[in-house]
């Protein structure tokens, strides 16, 4: 099958009875050639209730560099087969629909279209992380479907600066702003996002780390609000964004109100950190402030 540009594997049964046993599709993806660009594998439902009938995602795709199209419907995905698609940089189009999928990780994933982001927010409703990083190729009106995503807790949408809507030069800040309404994100990544403001933060009760290095219209009215409300705020990165001492101070005031012996760390440029220590002001056994002269947009 040399010349094969296409692959549609199904095991439903259209054309007969329902299979008692996988399919061994790392077998049949050995006999192809590394230049096959589509490849849709379609299990079936029923199958997956079966004890001995479990698709699991096949071992053998690192070696098709051309796969622009892949389909994985039933397929029971781990964090390697995530790494695995995450590596295919030419990938144009994904479609998903798993079993149960709480860890997605697409970084670097820049050719990622929006449909595949529908899919995601249309079906893996159980997903808790997901890692779109430097995914580029991605609008506004993704953003906003996120918040669809209920159970997310860990999300990292660094360097996305490409984001974009060509009717309004606003949509891209609201469309950040929309995802305070993920009440149970716990970690968040907004690294080098020109337009996060204060108001994205703001019913975002439950966060233990945010990193938001260098996105300059995060200011003290954001934070602060995330150091009143975040109880068990743990990390806070915020070199070259908009912040002053100001922070610090409401930091140092409300991690001395704790009861919960939760401490918290922020990382802040040098210049704000010394302006604090110039202050003199009590800090309290629950806080650690380090400056930076420098900090690297993916930290």
């Amino acid at each position: 099958m040399t010349k094969l540009k296409s692959l549609t594997v199904r095991t439903d049964s259209v054309l007969g009875p329902r299979r008692d046993e996988p399919v061994d599709m790392t077998k049949i993806l050995s006999s192809l050639s590394n230049e096959i660009n589509q490849i849709l594998l379609l299990t079936d439902k029923g199958t997956l209730s079966s004890s001995r009938c479990l698709h699991y995602f096949p071992k053998s795709l690192e070696r098709f560099n051309n796969l622009c199209h892949l389909s994985l419907k039933m397929f029971k995905l781990d964090d390697n087969a995530i790494k695995e698609i995450s590596n295919r940089k030419t990938l144009m189009g994904l479609e998903f629909d798993c079993y149960n999928l709480e860890h997605l990780n697409l970084q670097n994933l820049q050719s990622v279209q929006d449909d595949v982001f529908t899919d995601i927010t249309d079906k893996l409703k159980k997903l808790a992380y997901l890692n779109i990083s430097r995914c580029q190729n991605i609008s506004g009106n993704v953003l906003v479907k996120l918040t669809n995503l209920k159970n997310l807790e860990y999300l990292d949408i660094r360097r996305i600066e490409n984001i974009n809507d060509d009717s309004c030069k606003n949509v891209t800040s609201d469309a950040l702003n929309e995802l305070s309404k993920l009440e149970n994100l716990e970690t968040l990544y907004v690294v080098d996002v020109d337009n996060v403001g204060d108001e994205m933060f703001k019913d975002m009760y439950k966060l233990k780390i945010l990193r938001c290095n260098w996105c300059p219209n995060v200011t003290d009215v954001g934070i602060m609000r995330v150091i009143e409300n975040a109880t068990r705020l743990e990390t806070l990165m915020l070199c070259r964004t908009g912040i002053t001492s100001t922070t610090l101070v409401c930091a140092a005031d409300v991690t001395k109100k704790r009861r919960n012996n939760v401490c918290l760390e922020i990382i802040i440029t040098s210049k704000v950190l010394k302006d604090y220590q110039l202050l003199e002001h009590d800090s309290g056994p629950l806080i650690t402030m380090r400056g930076r002269n420098m900090c690297c947009h993916d930290c």
